[in-house]
């Protein structure tokens, strides 16, 4: 028994988990693609990934990152490090949404808009709001699930969000692993385009009997 794959330090380890990168990155990444109804793969990742964060601890998956996604005219940009909780604008974690009014910064506890200011005009661009606290949501999404199992629709997140959510999270851990740093996604293939050591860990190797199932 190794304690280092147990509970709360397993997603360290490639056989388990992705690190803060696919663990986090689920529901901040899923936040930042839904605010512009992004449903399709990222077309340029660039990422960096280190260990730099309690050397003597056992671990392989990055514990820091940078990472910058290109969808269109929308840039994502990506900062953990080593899990330490400071986010932007005094919050533990979130993320920020920056325009031309004004700065939105949210995240699973609330959300709060903060203005830019006019120097021509001596005035904030636009009001100040700032929401009230939430618990997380965890049983509004419950709910919704069975609400939508009862009234056969869809969920507000179906699985097709997810999985592409996870396309996200999983490419930048990948174009660390392969030492690409920038990877370009083939969404006709849905493969990353002409970058073999990157496609070869698209898929896990399946240890005999087991393997993936093929839909």
């Amino acid at each position: 028994f190794n304690p280092a794959r147990f509970h709360g330090v397993w997603r360290h380890f490639w056989e388990y988990g992705g690190g803060l990168m696919t663990d986090f990155g689920a529901h901040l990444i899923d936040m930042a693609l839904w605010v512009k109804d992004i449903t399709t793969p990222p077309e340029t990742v660039l990422a960096y990934g280190a260990h730099l964060d309690r050397p003597e601890l056992a671990k392989e998956t990055f514990d820091t990152m940078s990472v910058v996604y290109g969808v269109g005219d929308y840039l994502i940009q990506w900062e953990s490090s080593a899990g330490k909780q400071v986010g932007p604008y005094g919050r533990n974690y979130g993320l920020a949404f920056l325009g031309d009014l004004g700065t939105l910064v949210v995240n699973r506890q609330g959300w709060e808009v903060i203005p830019e200011w006019d120097n021509a005009a001596k005035a904030h661009k636009t009001e100040q709001y700032t929401s009230e606290k939430y618990n997380g949501g965890h049983d509004l999404h419950i709910k919704d699930f069975v609400s939508a199992l009862r009234n056969e629709r869809a969920p507000v997140c179906p699985p097709e969000i997810g999985a592409n959510v996870a396309l996200y999270a999983h490419a930048a851990n990948i174009a660390v692993r392969s030492k690409s740093y920038r990877l370009e996604w083939d969404r006709t293939k849905g493969r990353f385009a002409d970058n073999k050591a990157a496609n070869q860990l698209l898929q896990p190797s399946y240890r005999s009997p087991w393997r993936l199932p093929k839909v």
